[in-house]
């Protein structure tokens, strides 16, 4: 899908056009390599996910009121939302969701970047949220939310486009067992049969349906590497062999530790 690149003091954004909606992908390029989703119809706006560092978070706010935006919303799927973004702004999510973005993974996830980058954070999260559940309609803009769980991907009907935390074509994933990429397997084979034309995630570009066929391979490369490996060192070997131009090694770490309980 065709899209135009504006680059901005500390970010990226790429931007989609479809009718009279506007999709903004915002690369925040920070320490967690982040990616916030805009969505703009008329005056409103849909956020999904919000970005961490205080630099981004006063880059993208002022962003989007350049944009002459009457109603904003902030959808939040795996991400908290500090005080200083989209003050405004509404904060929603699903039931299932809301409880670990005040107390699970989601939230153990920011004390531990507090701790890690200090003031580079703002350590006063919202707590405002409103229960979604399905089809939304945020003045105009409509999503379909797909739960899973604790977390839950989002359709974007108007560029047939799905939100799902991570893919990464190019990066490794955690896969906590052969269960747990099976499950990964059986949702991309999901994006495949829906046809979306972009796959919209919390920490990498915007990719495609051709870069969801690379990650079913891998997945399905992986349970046979781990099938085939004696011990967690072994494992590690052959996978870094087997992509040597990979990032996220410390997912990989992840993943091996699931595999080999040693």
């Amino acid at each position: 899908m065709d899209y135009k690149t504006v680059e901005l003091k500390f970010g990226t954004m790429r931007i989609y056009e479809r009718g009279n909606e506007t999709l903004y992908a915002y690369e925040t390029k920070d320490p967690i390599d982040d990616q916030v989703i805009l969505v703009k119809k008329g005056n409103a706006l849909v956020s999904i996910e919000a970005p961490l560092f205080k630099d981004n978070v006063e880059e993208l706010n002022d962003y989007i009121k350049s944009l002459d935006i009457s109603k904003s919303y902030v959808l939040l799927v795996d991400h908290v939302a500090t005080k200083d973004y989209l003050p405004e702004a509404k904060l929603h999510s699903t039931k299932e969701a809301i409880n670990a973005l005040r107390g699970g993974g989601p939230k153990g996830l920011f004390d531990g970047f507090v701790k890690a980058f200090g003031d580079k954070i703002q350590n006063d999260l919202r707590d405002d949220y409103e229960e979604v559940s399905s089809g939304i309609d945020f003045d105009g803009i409509h999503l379909t939310v797909l739960p899973k769980g604790e977390e839950f991907d989002v359709v974007i009907p108007s560029f047939n486009a799905v939100y799902t935390h991570m893919l990464g074509h190019d990066v490794h994933s955690i896969i906590a067992a052969d269960s747990h990429a099976d499950a990964i397997i059986g949702e991309l084979n999901g994006f495949i049969k829906s046809g979306y034309e972009l796959i919209l995630t919390s920490h990498y570009v915007p990719e495609n349906i051709e870069d969801v066929e690379t990650k079913i391979a891998y997945v399905n490369n992986i349970k046979t590497i781990a099938d085939g490996s004696k011990s967690k060192a072994e494992f590690i070997d052959k996978v870094k062999k087997e992509y040597p131009n990979y990032s996220g090694l410390n997912y990989l770490d992840i993943t091996a530790n699931s595999y080999f309980k040693e």
